[in-house]
Order: structure tokens, then C-alpha cells, then sequence
């Protein structure tokens, strides 16, 4: 009897092997088409006077066999996932909440994107019109989604949509560091060295190839009220650098600001040089947040390095 219950005890685990080892292989060979770059993407853009930016979009079929067909696949914006994304994230302070372009701003290169027979990836792109944003402030991000295909299944949305974050640059744009002080100033114009506040890291977002603009201050992207702070920052010939802000409100003035630009040889590797970028600057502005309105000075210098290929 004992050697009949081990008898049925082998076959069915080898039934039940046989049975998995066959319903892995047949998922192995499930293919669903994809956005290749998939979830959030920091996409990087440099601008030039057009104001048009190409951005390529890419498709792809998984799997662990070939491809053997012509693969159309439709791709499309998905406002709904950004605007559940933005709920997500930043609930109802929606000062924060990420922009979509104008669906006029973006303009699909093909109607479909093609991944040929004996591929495994198809390109196309699309066109973003920076002349048409409503407001060139704002952060935006161009939410896609895979909305149909001629073949195979469309992967799960983890994978068949992304958030595509555009990161506009130019040659002046990025992540500073150093220190800015923020003064609170007395009635005679003078630093109230007893009220300050020191930031370490101050970003430029372009705007064009030689403008970009930054929050006045102690503000920054974070900050609900960033809109009332916007500083922009032209570079013109001879490296002469203006300031100037779109809120009158702000009563900003400037009082200096220079910039400076050198560069070294790359230490380890001689397709590059490590270009520094020097920002000095002195300027007044107006909190419009606070019911005094207290009149504030920034002051200081911040630096940018990057590897630049010769």
C-alpha cells in the first residue's frame, strides 16, 4: 500500500511539473508591444530660435521569440493619466501640478508607428511647437499612451504609457550651487545682516537659446507661490547678462550681475572639457506673500560644471 501512495505521490508531481514547465513556456511566447521608454521620463531638450523640438518616440515587441509581422501601433497623449498623476502627487496644491502642452503645440510625425517584420523596434516622433504653449513658465510634461495595435497585445500600463517631462536647455541652463544670502533689508536700504536665509542650490530653466529664468530668492519649484517670482535672465553678446521679472508686483531691480565662462581639459578623458559657468548676482525684490511686504536682497555667487565634448 505505502508503495502504491509513493507511486501516485511521483506521477502527480511530475503531472503537475509538466503541466507548469508547459504554462511558462507558452507565457515566455506572449508578445505585447510597448513604449520602450516607459513611466516617468526626464526628457532633455536644447533649444534653439525656432522654438520647434523634435522628440522621438520609440515602440518596441517583447517576448522570447522573433517578430514576424508588420506591427502598426498607434500612439496618442493620455490627459487623464497626468491629470491622475498630479492628484496623486501633489493633491490640492495644484500651484504644482504639471502641465500639458497644448494639443495644438504637438503635432504626431506618422499616424502610426511601424515595427517591421524581423524587428523588434519601430521609431517615429513628434513635434512640440514652444510657440504655442499658452505659458512658457510652466512645467510641462507630455503624457503618451499606446492606443492601439495591429498585432500582439498591448503591455500592461506600467509599460505602455509614459509621462514624458520636458527638461528645456541651454548652454546657461542647470543646477548651480554656492550660496545665494537672502537679506531682509532695514528702512535705509541696508542689509539687515540679523535676517538672513542662505540657499545652497539655485536652478535656470531655459527659455530660448540665450534667456533662461530662475525664482528670485529663496523661492523655487517647490514653492506654491513660484509664479509671483519668476526672474529672467538674458546673455548677450560679450557674455552681458540682464535681469528682469514679468511681475511688476515684484518690484524687482537689479544691482549687479555677471557672468563668467572657462574652461579645463577633462582629466580622464580627452573627448571632453569640464566647462565652468560663474553667476554673480545682487538684486532687490518685494515678498508679495507676506502682508508687510518686506523688501528682500540676494546676493552671491553660484557655479555650473559640465562635460562638454570638444
Amino acid at each position: 500500500m505505502r508503495k502504491l501512495i509513493l507511486i501516485f505521490s511521483v506521477v502527480s508531481a511530475l503531472v503537475f511539473s509538466y503541466s507548469c514547465s508547459d504554462e511558462l513556456d507558452s507565457e515566455l511566447f506572449d508578445k505585447s508591444v510597448l513604449l520602450t521608454r516607459n513611466g516617468w521620463i526626464d526628457q532633455e531638450l536644447y533649444l534653439d530660435e525656432t522654438g520647434l523640438i523634435n522628440i522621438p518616440v520609440v515602440v518596441s515587441v517583447n517576448g522570447t521569440s522573433g517578430n514576424d509581422e508588420n506591427v502598426k501601433v498607434k500612439v496618442s497623449l493620455a490627459p487623464d493619466t497626468l491629470i491622475n498623476y498630479n492628484f496623486e502627487k501633489y493633491r490640492n496644491q495644484t500651484g504644482l501640478y504639471y502641465q500639458q502642452p497644448a494639443s495644438e503645440a504637438i503635432t504626431f510625425k506618422d499616424e502610426s508607428i511601424t515595427i517591421p517584420a524581423g524587428e523588434l523596434y519601430g521609431v517615429s516622433g513628434l513635434t512640440l511647437d514652444l510657440n504655442k504653449l499658452a505659458d512658457r513658465y510652466a512645467d510641462y510634461v507630455i503624457p503618451l499612451e499606446i492606443e492601439s495595435t495591429s498585432a500582439y497585445q498591448i503591455a500592461e500600463p506600467a509599460y505602455s504609457k509614459a509621462l514624458m517631462h520636458l527638461v528645456l536647455k541651454n548652454k546657461f541652463s542647470g543646477n548651480y550651487t554656492g550660496e545665494i544670502a537672502v537679506y531682509k533689508t532695514k528702512a535705509n536700504g541696508q542689509n539687515d545682516t540679523g535676517n538672513k536665509l542662505s540657499v545652497g542650490v539655485k536652478t535656470l530653466y531655459a527659455l530660448s537659446g540665450g534667456t533662461c529664468y530662475f525664482y528670485a530668492g529663496q523661492f523655487d519649484r517647490t514653492s506654491v507661490e513660484r509664479d509671483q517670482f519668476i526672474v529672467n535672465m538674458t546673455v548677450g553678446e560679450d557674455n552681458q547678462v540682464s535681469l528682469e521679472s514679468p511681475n511688476a508686483d515684484l518690484n524687482f531691480t537689479m544691482e549687479k550681475a555677471t557672468i563668467e565662462v572657462s574652461s579645463v581639459e577633462h582629466a580622464t578623458d580627452n573627448r571632453y572639457l569640464i566647462v565652468t559657468t560663474t553667476i554673480k548676482l545682487k538684486y532687490t525684490f518685494v515678498n508679495v506673500t507676506q502682508l508687510d511686504r518686506p523688501v528682500l536682497r540676494a546676493e552671491g555667487t553660484i557655479s555650473m560644471n559640465q562635460n562638454v565634448l570638444k
